[in-house]
């Protein structure tokens, strides 16, 4: 794909102590054990004490750095499955639902898409339209995706792997850049109006499709 191409497909996809004291640390253990070794002296078996490393020799957890106009996120912590959304109930349904929608914002944000599939159905379309624009977008570019949120579901169960229902989404902003430029923006959009189908897969619910139920003249803008 060409860069001007992938740049099209980005835009519509967004519709201490001092010395002294040590010293005397030293002289103070050696008179209580009978003996003067300084501190950190190899033992007779040649390691070293154990005090010369300690909690400073390990190294730090990277910090967590967010999208922005700047970059992709970096080091961003992965959402994790609800415990809700391996429960055959309506709670489990929405918890379900919502994760999925975490997902999205975190392979936009992220550039990985696995946890996203992982919370969708082999044959959900939208799903996988989702998945294949981040992937476009991060040939040479990235999202800034805000949250969304899911508001006002009315969930059932159709049977014991299957559910389905209505929910309005209050959607984030968000923003796409290709070379380092912003290429479009979209504002938060409130009480947008979806249908969803759920399935239960391998003990937890997958979203199996969305579609959207706003008026004809209303475009979709997910």
């Amino acid at each position: 794909m060409t860069g001007a191409m992938a740049a099209g497909v980005l835009v519509a996809g967004l519709t201490g102590c001092g010395d002294d004291a040590e010293a005397g640390t030293a002289e103070e253990s050696g008179a209580a054990e009978g003996t003067d070794a300084p501190v950190g002296e190899e033992n007779a078996d040649g390691d070293a004490d154990a005090g010369g490393e300690g909690a400073a020799g390990e190294a730090e957890e990277p910090e967590p750095l967010p999208a922005s106009s700047e970059g992709p996120a970096e080091n961003w912590p992965e959402p994790e499955v609800p415990e809700e959304a391996s429960e055959q109930t309506e709670e489990g349904v929405e918890a379900a639902l919502q994760y999925w929608f975490e997902t999205r914002q975190y392979a936009r944000n992220t550039g990985d898409t696995a946890p996203l599939e992982a919370a969708s159905t082999a044959n959900c379309a939208l799903c996988a339209q989702q998945v294949e624009r981040v992937e476009e977008a991060y040939e040479n570019g990235w999202y800034v995706q805000e949250e969304d949120v899911v508001h006002q579901a009315f969930l059932t169960l159709d049977g014991d792997d299957v559910a389905s229902g209505l929910f309005t989404l209050n959607q984030g902003a968000y923003a796409g850049y290709w070379d380092g430029e912003l290429v479009g923006e979209v504002e938060a959009l409130e009480e947008r109006p979806w249908t969803v189908a759920l399935a239960y897969v391998d003990g937890r619910w997958l979203v199996a499709d969305l579609l959207f139920a706003g008026d004809d003249g209303d475009e979709e803008q997910l």
